[in-house]
């Protein structure tokens, strides 16, 4: 069931998220959807007794001021701003869910079978339902194809997947918390390649607070806590 909730959050997390880099800035879309250490660093420490510190509950609030900061801006934006951005933010809160589940099942499950499960499941929603709304599932430009296969290869086979496999090591608020690079990444490649990608004063200082919150969080951590013998990782592996 916790595999299956995995499967089902990751496909919704994908799904809420891509809609909404149609709708909004691609700064301003990846850093809500990566505010999903905010809740599962609570639900971390009041559900699953992995205590988390004062001073990443401090990063936090501070994680959450920064995310209300881009909302109020795209606020006053209205349209589809503001849309795009409650789906990016539900597209986070799923990513959450994708981590916390995945930090329970990662116990009992190895990685590759985990992994394997979680993203066909998620693949196969994502196709029924782009059929349902009329999307073209057929894809014949060779452009394209080499887009969805880097997609395929680097962020999820590698990306997602080492994330996976760390969920059995090590808290899921911490794993949660060490994408907090991205939106920094994505949106300077989207400034620099994509047109009219122009962040704003605010949506600056937001991305700010959220960046600075999280890595907070992730510096609060207890580091010694949770290494591991490379032994103990081989093992995992395999």
């Amino acid at each position: 069931m916790l595999v299956l909730l995995s499967g089902v959050a990751l496909s919704f997390h994908f799904g809420l998220w891509i809609v909404s880099l149609s709708l909004t800035l691609v700064s301003t879309s990846v850093i809500l959807v990566t505010s999903h250490p905010i809740f599962v660093a609570a639900i971390s420490h009041f559900l699953m007794n992995e205590k988390v510190k004062k001073i990443a509950a401090a990063g936090i609030v501070l994680a959450f001021s920064g995310v209300v900061t881009i909302s109020l801006s795209d606020y006053s934006e209205g349209g589809s701003n503001l849309m795009g951005d409650l789906m990016a933010f539900l597209g986070g809160i799923c990513a959450g869910i994708y981590f916390l589940s995945g930090r329970v099942a990662r116990q009992r499950v190895s990685v590759l079978p985990y992994a394997f499960t979680v993203y066909g499941l998620s693949a196969v929603i994502l196709m029924c339902s782009a059929a349902i709304v009329g999307d073209e599932l057929l894809v014949t430009e060779d452009r394209e194809i080499i887009l969805f296969i880097l997609l395929a290869i680097v962020p999820t086979i590698f990306g997602h997947t080492l994330f996976n496999y760390a969920l059995k090591k090590v808290p899921a608020h911490i794993i949660s918390t060490s994408v907090l690079g991205e939106p920094v990444g994505a949106s300077i490649l989207a400034f620099l390649l994509l047109p009219g990608e122009v962040p704003g004063i605010l949506i600056i200082a937001g991305g700010c607070l959220v960046v600075l919150g999280l890595y907070i969080v992730l510096n609060g951590r207890d580091k010694g806590k949770y290494e591991t013998s490379e032994t103990s990782a081989e093992s995992d592996m395999l």
